[in-house]
C-alpha cells in the first residue's frame, strides 16, 4: 500500500557523495602503498650502509 505513494529520487548530491567516498578510499590505498614503498626503500638503504657504521 505504501509503495504506491512513495517515490524516492536520488539527486546529483547523492552520487557526488559516493564519488567522494570512492575517492577517499582510493587515496587511502595509494597512501598505504606509498608508505610501504618508502619503508622498503629505507630498509634497503640501511642494509646497504651497514658497512659504514662504526662499532
Amino acid at each position: 500500500v505504501l509503495k504506491k505513494h512513495v517515490s524516492q529520487w536520488y539527486d546529483w548530491s547523492f552520487y557526488l557523495a559516493w564519488l567522494g567516498v570512492a575517492t577517499c578510499l582510493a587515496t587511502m590505498t595509494l597512501f598505504l602503498i606509498a608508505a610501504s614503498c618508502l619503508r622498503r626503500e629505507r630498509a634497503r638503504e640501511q642494509a646497504a650502509n651497514v658497512q659504514y657504521i662504526m662499532p
